[in-house]
């Protein structure tokens, strides 16, 4: 016959003496106290299996104080995550990079190189070229004469006859002359 006053241990399955067991605050569930945790940040007792550490301070917690970055899914503490100010994610600072132009703090998927200055920054603050998925500043962009689409520097060709830049895939070199001028400017024979 079982004593009244005794309960399982919920981590061994032993029985003991209620006096010598503590109740989790999470589940509710009795153990000793040396197979308990206390949690971190309140202090209350826990089962080790209701319990989570927290990637940015590394406590090991109740896992009810804990979120999962919508970037990463690591766990921290719901006072930890901050918002991405692009998509308004709610993630860890250490996930969240600055616009070289804005300062607005981001995740890194939201940032695309400028092929020119190579500053990060936003991508809806940068044109994209016609001519290849390069991204630039638009002060650093060209835009052709002929089309008016963006090109990067090295993408760009002088026109002899319009006087002015076009894009490399939108010239050619007149035969007679050795000119680069836009392409439809040039008969069949290249001339």
């Amino acid at each position: 016959p079982r004593l009244t006053r005794a309960a399982p241990s919920a981590m061994s399955r032993n029985w003991f003496d209620r006096d010598l067991l503590r109740k989790s605050a999470l589940s509710g569930g009795f153990a000793l106290p040396d197979e308990m945790v206390l949690c971190q940040e309140t202090g209350a007792p826990l089962l080790p299996a209701e319990t989570e550490r927290c990637t940015m301070t590394g406590k090991r917690v109740d896992r009810r104080l804990l979120s999962r970055s919508e970037a990463t899914g690591d766990f921290a503490l719901k006072k930890c995550f901050v918002e991405c100010e692009k998509t308004q994610k709610r993630v860890l600072p250490r996930e969240r990079v600055a616009c070289d132009v804005t300062g607005a703090k981001v995740l890194p998927g939201e940032l695309e190189f400028c092929a020119v200055t190579g500053r990060r920054v936003l991508r809806d603050r940068l044109l994209k070229s016609a001519a290849s998925d390069r991204y630039i500043l638009p002060e650093k962009a060209v835009r052709s004469l002929l089309t008016g689409a963006v090109g990067i520097p090295d993408e760009i060709a002088f026109c002899a006859w319009l006087g002015g830049p076009i894009l490399k895939a939108e010239s050619g070199v007149c035969r007679l002359t050795g000119c680069t001028v836009a392409r439809k400017f040039l008969n069949k024979d290249g001339e």
